[in-house]
């Protein structure tokens, strides 16, 4: 019984074992189960830590390689500046060294004149340069083994510094005076300056200013020299300009002077050549102001010079105060001038105009060679002649109209301007015509306009023998006289050999007549306030010549 009891007990204590080793086994199971737990919690936060590193560790990369770049930048750009500094301070101290060199050049060549001032000027000029230099590029002179020349220089210079000072301290100097304009010494464009100084001012230049007087100019100014005088170019003319002139010292720019007025000389005129007329001994010279000139001239001044006695000495000969554009001058027969005319205003006178070149003739008729229809002219334009092949081109005057002479071969002259005589050799002319016609009348007038030309006209024999006419004047030689398409018949029965022509421009009285038996062939009175010009024609093969002698005497 008893070993059955300890059976029993045995059993149920192995049972309690059984039981607390199935609750310890559970208890073990749940242990494991919650450290399994564990680790998987901690896998995953290593997990979740490892890869915030790895993002945090990327970050850091970009940005150490963004920082990296940035420096890399700044140190090129760095030393891009540093190397262009370098460059550039290279290059100034090339230009220095040579500013110095030249400074150093200029200093000997003074040392060795007289002119110690420059010389003490030029020195201060390299010291102060030399201690710039010093000052700018410490660093390099403090590694670099300065020579005892340059030092001593540097030093022994600042002895001299003191009487450097004394000897160019100079007062500011007065103001100069200005002379009274010169009389020759202006143009139409400029005038001279001078001016003078006091003797106890020493003056390295002067600054010259000047200013028209018209409003809205704007001043103008000269730096010069130590110079007394100056031309003013590129002015008005006819203009006054206020100028002054100041000196300068190293002290400075002095007072100006006191305005002193100046005036341009005017402008010259112009010749009117074509308004202009001449005979054998004299001349009528017309002229009018520059085009745009604004104000009239006070007067003018008329020079003339003849050429051909230029060398028996002076020959230039002038007429001052002349107030009108015109003036008649004497002349001499054959003789060549240059005629010159010249405005003058209160500046005085003018340069010369371009110049009239005027040749007198022997006679007092000169032939105009532009005006021929149909003639030949000599070279001396004395000689008139119709060839045979002109005249057989104008050879259609023998019809039954009214004679016209602007259809004939002829010539004029040059206007009359004052009382004119002149001949003409008609012994190689058969059937020709001289007279006066006004000088604006046209080639292609009508024969029949009023007080338009007086013409003598001589008819050959063949010419007259058509026309009806008395036995006793049909033999001897005929002549006709125009006045302005009318004409009455003259007969005479010793034809001229030499014709002269007379007209007097005051009264306007015109006379032909035989030059050798001073015979009277007709003389009227011309009509109209025209200026006349003589005329010369032919009508047949010959010969008209404008003789040299000019005196034609007229009956009483």
């Amino acid at each position: 019984m008893e070993t059955d009891t300890r059976v029993v007990d045995l059993q149920h204590q192995v049972s309690r074992n059984v039981e607390i080793l199935r609750k310890k086994a559970q208890e073990v199971e749940r242990f494991v189960n919650e450290v399994e737990d564990v680790f998987v919690q901690v896998e995953e936060f290593a997990l979740a830590h490892r890869k915030r590193i790895l993002a945090e560790l990327a970050k850091l990369s970009e940005l150490f390689e963004e920082s990296l770049a940035k420096l890399s930048q700044t140190i090129d750009y760095e030393h891009k500046a540093r190397l262009e500094a370098l460059e550039a301070q290279q290059v100034k101290v090339h230009i220095d060294l040579q500013h110095i060199s030249k400074m150093m050049d200029e200093a000997r060549a003074a040392s060795q004149t007289n002119d110690k001032v420059k010389f003490l000027e030029i020195a201060q000029m390299l010291n102060d340069r030399v201690v710039e230099i010093f000052q700018e590029y410490p660093n390099c002179f403090s590694e670099m083994c300065i020579s005892e020349d340059l030092s001593e220089f540097l030093f022994s210079f600042k002895r001299y510094k003191k009487l450097f000072s004394c000897i160019t301290s100079v007062k500011v100097p007065d103001a100069p005076f200005l002379r009274p304009q010169e009389v020759g010494g202006r143009t139409s464009s400029s005038f001279n300056v001078r001016w003078a100084v006091s003797p106890l001012d020493t003056v390295l230049g002067f600054q010259v200013a000047w200013r028209a007087n018209d409003a809205g100019v704007t001043e103008r100014s000269a730096h010069l020299g130590e110079t007394y005088f100056f031309t003013i170019d590129g002015l008005g003319a006819d203009t006054e300009y206020s100028v002054w002139v100041a000196a300068f010292t190293n002290a400075g720019l002095g007072p100006w002077s006191d305005p002193e007025v100046y005036l341009t000389g005017p402008l010259p005129p112009t010749v009117k050549v074509s308004e202009s007329g001449w005979c054998n001994d004299g001349a009528k010279i017309c002229w009018e102001p520059m085009p745009g000139y604004s104000s009239q001239p006070l007067s003018y001044s008329l020079e003339f010079d003849s050429l051909q006695k230029a060398n028996m000495g002076a020959t230039l000969k002038s007429v001052k105060g002349i107030g009108s554009c015109e003036f008649t001058i004497p002349l001499e027969p054959r003789d060549t001038y240059l005629i010159y005319v010249r405005s003058e205003n209160k500046g005085g006178l003018s340069a010369r105009s371009d110049p009239f070149f005027l040749q007198c003739p022997a006679g007092d008729v000169i032939i105009d060679e532009t005006s021929a229809h149909l003639l030949q002219l000599s070279d001396d334009r004395r000689t008139i002649t119709l060839s045979t092949a002109a005249w057989g081109q104008d050879n259609d005057q023998g019809g039954t109209h009214v004679w016209q002479f602007t259809r004939c071969p002829r010539v004029f002259g040059r206007a009359l301007t004052s009382h004119a005589n002149w001949q003409l050799d008609v012994r190689q002319a058969k059937d020709y015509f001289v007279g006066l016609v006004h000088l604006d009348m046209p080639d292609a007038s009508s024969p029949s306009v009023p007080d338009s030309y007086w013409i003598v006209r001589r008819v050959s024999s063949h010419a007259s023998a058509s026309s009806s006419s008395s036995s006793s004047s049909s033999s001897a030689c005929k002549f006709e006289f125009w006045d302005s398409g009318t004409h009455v018949d003259l007969y005479l029965s010793v034809p001229p050999k030499h014709v002269g022509l007379s007209f007097d421009r005051s009264t306007k009285q015109f006379s032909i007549v035989n030059a050798e038996t001073q015979q009277l062939l007709i003389s009227t009175c011309v009509r109209g306030a025209h200026l006349f010009q003589p005329v010369f024609g032919l009508q047949v093969p010959g010969k008209l010549c404008l003789g040299e002698d000019t005196a034609v005497s007229l009956p009483t």
